[in-house]
Parts: structure tokens; sequence; C-alpha cells
């Protein structure tokens, strides 16, 4: 094989990539590293909202009788502010934070799994996960393009190609 031309673009016809340049790795890490960000942000948020919504819960409350008191507020929406205000708020709010918990997680361990070229189907549900905005946590304005990036990364044929 004929060595690489210094300065130019790595070129597979030319033979293996010399060590320590692996094109299809490098194309993975970014989006990777930014995956498992965005899911362990996701996580903190999910977990500091849901001790907030513990501990809240009794101002909430009180703020909510003085609503629930306004003769301008329909009844329909009284009944949804009760039902907020109520426990069937709490467990609500409760069981939200636990699925955004479990959904940072499945992120952050999809882009350490897209980094290591392992699991292509959890680093594709990772991606899809940080593309929906109820999903992906705090910051879904910063998952939609994470997620669109690590997807057409994932799409590409040499890239599923190397994936075990």
């Amino acid at each position: 094989m004929t060595p690489q031309p210094q300065g130019q673009p790595f070129n597979p016809m030319m033979g293996p990539p010399p060590p320590g340049m692996n094109p299809i790795r490098d194309a993975v890490n970014v989006p990777g590293i930014l995956l498992i960000s965005y899911g362990a942000i996701s996580v903190a948020s999910a977990m500091l909202s849901l001790v907030v919504n513990a501990l809240g819960a009794d101002q909430n409350a009180a703020q909510m009788g003085s609503l629930l008191n306004d003769p301008n507020i329909p009844p329909a929406l009284k009944d949804m502010l009760r039902f907020s205000a109520g426990s069937g708020g709490k467990v609500l709010g409760i069981g939200m934070n636990l699925l955004g918990m479990i959904l940072g997680g499945v992120i952050a361990f999809g882009g350490f799994q897209m980094r290591n070229l392992k699991s292509y189907p959890l680093a594709m549900a990772a991606s899809i996960i940080a593309v929906v905005p109820v999903c992906g946590g705090c910051c879904y304005a910063l998952g939609i393009p994470l997620g669109i990036w690590s997807i057409s990364t994932l799409m590409r044929p040499e890239v599923k190609a190397a994936f075990t």
C-alpha cells in the first residue's frame, strides 16, 4: 500500500487508517459524548424536580386555594387545579420525574454504547428519545438537533457496519 500523503483526508483505498486514526470512531465520538452529557443533565434535572415537587407541595396547595376561589376561572379548569394540587397531581409529578430519570439514563447509556460502537439499536433508541421533546429532558431544544445529528451519523452505512 502507498503511504497516505500528508495534509490529505483519509482515503480508504489507501489501506487501513494509521494508528490512532479511525474515521468511524471519530464520527461517533462527539455525538456520543453529547448524548451522555445530555442524558446526565436530564437525570439530574428530573431528580431536582422530584425533590422540589415533594418539598413544595404545601406551598403550591396554598396558592391553588386562592385560584380555586376566583369566580372568573371556569369549573373545568378548577377541577384540573384540584387534581394537580391534590394527591393525584403529586403522584403524576413523581411518575413523570421517574420516567424522566429512566429516559435520561437510556440516553446517556445509549451515548456510551455509541462511542464504543456497541449496541446499534440502543444508540439509535437514545438518539430518537433525545429528539422527542416530551421524553428528552429539561433542555429539549438542545436534544432535538443533537438527536438528529446522532441519527444521521448512525444511519451512515460505514458507521452502521462498524457496530458489533
